[in-house]
């Protein structure tokens, strides 16, 4: 229970940090007139920072967007590898090129499920 509050305390601090920043960085893009690729970079790099931290569930019970997010990967997952193992029938692939696509698909899948267990952090 200690570590779950600590874990909640530390997401929230990141989440108010990253706020913070994103204030100064559009202020800092304005005033400095920055380059508008350097600026996209800056505001893209932000974002995925952003989109990294779990959102906490809005009542008991409820799914959050990550959760939704990790649940229809898996299910686009099982979809990539229906096609797979169709086009491996259909002679289409080797078995070989299927083994490495599967392993990129398990590779994929294992970061959901340590990302929906573990968190992103």
């Amino acid at each position: 229970l200690e570590a779950v509050r600590e874990r909640e305390a530390e997401i929230a601090a990141r989440r108010e940090i990253l706020e913070s920043a994103r204030d100064s960085l559009d202020r800092i893009i304005k005033e400095r007139n920055l380059p508008e690729g350097l600026a996209r970079f800056l505001e893209a790099r932000h974002e995925t920072r952003m989109r990294a931290l779990p959102e906490p569930p809005r009542e008991e019970g409820q799914l959050t967007p990550a959760t939704q997010g990790a649940t229809l990967v898996r299910e686009i997952i099982s979809i990539e590898r229906t096609c797979l193992h169709r086009l491996l029938r259909e002679g289409k692939i080797t078995d070989e090129t299927r083994r490495r696509i599967e392993r990129d698909l398990d590779l994929e899948e294992a970061v959901v499920d340590n990302r929906e267990k573990n968190g992103p952090l």
